[in-house]
């Protein structure tokens, strides 16, 4: 993708923006609930609790927002779409190269001993460990 692309650049906004978004809403959160815990030593100060906190939490909204559209710029003017590079296609081998002198000869049937808590393969319903496994 390059920067041409309308569609690459797009999903880089989204995805720069809604990581943006959510870094910066759980901040905010995070500080509502300290503004929260402290508001009430404000009464001590002849200050009216109720008024503070609106007050404060608006303003503190009002920083989030800002702080928002300024990392998104921040992110956007640092970001930069890679290429993705094309995988090298790999050689067809040849069948037979390499084979492994542990390989079963060919024609002989390889069968699997079953576990002793598998169905036994008389089709009993048993166990094997209850049907044929001492057998």
């Amino acid at each position: 993708q390059t920067l041409d692309d309308p569609d690459g650049m797009r999903n880089l906004e989204r995805y720069v923006a809604l990581t943006v978004v959510n870094q910066k809403w759980m901040e905010h959160l995070a500080n509502m609930d300290y503004l929260r815990e402290g508001i009430n030593l404000r009464g001590y100060g002849q200050q009216d609790p109720l008024v503070v906190y609106n007050k404060e939490a608006f303003q503190m909204f009002e920083e989030m927002q800002h702080s928002i559209q300024d990392g998104i710029a921040r992110y956007m003017f640092h970001a930069q779409l890679v290429q993705e590079q094309p995988q090298p296609r790999r050689t067809p081998r040849i069948i037979g190269d390499d084979l492994d002198s542990e390989a079963a000869p060919v024609g002989a049937a390889v069968t699997k001993k079953p576990g002793r808590n598998e169905p036994c393969w008389c089709g009993s319903g048993k166990k094997y460990k209850h049907c044929h496994y001492g057998k």
